[in-house]
């Protein structure tokens, strides 16, 4: 299923830069097609899973809509926030990584990655 779609959502892609080549930011959507192929395929492969073997409803996959999925998304989120932000720590302290902050745009440039990476970081995360 993951190569199925993949190669199905680069073929597009690949269609669609060869028709506009000033489309969107190539890095951000390649990682999509990667990330969004890879959360159908696995998303595909769980509800066939379910249904055909298991005679299981969706949720039963762990993706709902329930009373405190707010909570849980947000709980999830954190975790994933602090987990990085210690691997970023330990690799700073022991020299692996350096930080260095310049220009004017810093801020909006931060809050664009940051932003970037979320969504990312949540469609590789449903994935898993």
């Amino acid at each position: 299923m993951l190569f199925i779609l993949t190669t199905v959502a680069r073929v597009g892609y690949a269609l669609l830069i060869t028709a506009v080549p000033s489309f969107g930011p190539k890095a951000f959507v390649q990682e999509m097609i990667f990330r969004g192929g890879f959360l159908l395929a696995a998303l595909a492969a769980g509800i066939l899973c379910n249904r055909l073997l298991e005679s299981l409803p969706w949720r039963a996959i762990g993706i709902g809509l329930h009373r405190n999925w707010l909570r849980d998304f947000l709980v999830g989120s954190a975790n994933g926030i602090v987990s990085l932000a210690l691997a970023a720590a330990i690799g700073a302290i022991g020299g692996g990584l350096s930080f260095s902050f310049s220009g004017r745009e810093l801020l909006w440039r931060v809050l664009q990655t940051l932003a970037v990476s979320a969504v990312l970081f949540v469609i590789a995360a449903l994935a898993e």
